[in-house]
């Protein structure tokens, strides 16, 4: 190959290589310039606003499980009159498609899914999003909230009396303020969780750095079992039940009547008893692990 037909398919190739960085050139700029406001500012999302609604209603006949699916959609429950209802609210910016609620009957469960488009060149920004749930008060079956960032809150007190309520989050708050709760199952790592008003049977907490209040544990058949990092525990008790708490760094702080009876295994490094108690190996038992977190009793 001589010369010459070298330099023509560099000049080519050259040339080639012009054209399509002029053309990547101006989409950038495009880009860019879909992605400023009107004082030039660059934004996160695309310029166009999105409002989503939609409100299913369901007859909770034959219903054992309301299954809930989220990510960011912060999660409240309501009292409702004789039928479930979900509805989703949700706003933002979008380039794409925007965030729905598919909700489905299959058998005896319900499932209710915030579903998030699938994106590669998209951009979605949600501003707000919320989930709103109206249960009637002699709904008396499962929960279960699966979730993100979400919190998880009951708008008033409820009435009804939850067979068991699981709930599943990284960095949610969760706060329970219903008449009964038999199996309080809950996971997250940095929410708080609270119980206000709230008779708890059995209840199993895993959680990071989220501090714990529950209230209302009234029978000695209970169980109580609370795993955490560097979160605070503080636990009320109308009878004193089993209990298993396992914590690094987080205070322990357990009131109880004043004639409890307690067999007290307590493991820790560099943890302090406060308080007074009453413990013999009749009692309840109560088995407290930590490394530096003190236990407080009253």
């Amino acid at each position: 190959m001589n010369n010459k037909v070298v330099l023509k398919i560099v000049v080519i190739c050259l040339a080639v290589f012009v054209v399509f960085g002029i053309i990547a050139s101006i989409f950038i700029a495009q880009s860019i310039k879909d992605g400023l406001d009107g004082d030039g500012e660059f934004l996160i999302s695309s310029r166009e606003p999105f409002e989503y609604h939609k409100n299913d209603v369901f007859d909770l006949d034959g219903i054992t499980k309301v299954n809930i699916i989220t990510v960011s959609s912060d999660v409240t429950f309501y009292e409702s009159e004789e039928q479930l209802e979900i509805t989703l609210d949700c706003y933002g910016y979008t380039s794409t498609e925007t965030v729905t609620l598919e909700t489905e009957k299959i058998g005896s469960v319900i499932n209710a899914k915030v579903k998030y488009p699938q994106m590669v060149f998209g951009n979605l920004n949600i501003t707000d999003s919320q989930l709103r749930v109206g249960i009637p008060a002699d709904y008396a079956q499962d929960i279960k909230i699966s979730g993100v960032s979400s919190d998880v809150s009951m708008e008033s007190f409820l009435k009804n009396s939850f067979a068991e309520l699981e709930v599943g989050t990284v960095s949610g708050d969760i706060n329970i303020y219903c008449t009964q709760v038999d199996t309080l199952d809950i996971t997250t790592t940095s929410g708080n969780i609270t119980s206000q008003e709230t008779v708890l049977g059995k209840v199993l907490v895993n959680t990071t750095s989220g501090d714990v209040e529950l209230s209302n544990i009234d029978s000695e058949d209970n169980y109580v079992n609370v795993n955490t990092v560097s979160g605070s525990v503080n636990l009320h008790y109308d009878v004193l039940c089993e209990t298993h708490i396992n914590t690094t760094s987080g205070d322990i702080s357990l009131t109880m009547p004043e004639d409890s009876v307690m067999k007290l295994d307590f493991d820790s490094v560099s943890g302090d008893i406060n308080g007074e108690y009453s413990t013999n190996s009749a009692g309840t038992y109560v088995n407290i692990d930590t490394v530096s977190g003190d236990l407080n009793m009253n």
